[in-house]
């Protein structure tokens, strides 16, 4: 297995917002609202065995960040994909 660098440009982001946040006594829960506009590169480390893999595995990185958060991971994953800047070999020794 080869550690791959990846990285894209979000694009897009989730967007929240706190149910109650006047209720002291509440837990303050979030409730997904839609997506926004971001502007940053993001760099992921993945193991794999060749680079369309660690593109694969980018997606699922992605969408186990997102898991769980109440949101839809998959316009995230598709522009990721889309932005992708670079995917560079690490290697052990120190040299790319």
């Amino acid at each position: 297995m080869k550690t791959y660098k990846v990285a894209y440009k979000c694009m897009i982001k989730p967007l929240f917002k706190l149910t109650d946040p006047y209720n002291t006594y509440a837990f303050p829960m979030q409730e997904f609202i839609g997506f926004g506009t971001a502007n940053e590169e993001v760099t992921v480390e993945v193991k794999a065995p060749n680079k369309q893999i660690a593109k694969s595995l980018l997606a699922c990185e992605i969408m186990t960040k997102h898991l769980g958060a109440g949101d839809d991971a998959h316009p995230i994953i598709v522009q990721a994909l889309q932005n992708i800047v670079s995917i560079e070999e690490v290697h052990e020794d120190g040299r790319e």
